[in-house]
């Protein structure tokens, strides 16, 4: 072989080489890129799971405050109740103690 005919021969290798490597390296960057998305979308999933849980734990939160303040309202109701009873009872027994009173 020729000096001439090994040079185009050897530049001719070198251009499928060159065209490999480029065709390569997209692949490589295609893929390094599907990589770093996947990642990045773990990582979201992984902070959507830790927001789902602390919206769980206020729900659970809200309900349990919910039947605290439900219980206040209700007993608060009977103290207004029981205080309009002893009202009542509290009258009835002035009038009962001014009877008496005038009967001596």
């Amino acid at each position: 072989m020729s000096a001439t005919r090994r040079k185009q021969s050897f530049d001719s290798t070198s251009n499928i080489q060159t065209q490999l490597q480029i065709t390569y390296e997209p692949d490589d960057m295609i893929d390094d890129l599907i990589a770093e998305r996947e990642k990045a979308i773990n990582k979201i999933s992984g902070e959507m799971e830790d927001v789902n849980a602390l919206f769980k734990q206020m729900h659970t939160m809200v309900l349990e405050q919910g039947e605290k303040i439900d219980s206040i309202a209700t007993n608060i109701q009977k103290s207004t109740d029981n205080v309009e009873v002893a009202k009542k009872e509290i009258i009835k027994a002035d009038e009962n103690s001014k009877k008496s009173c005038s009967i001596l």
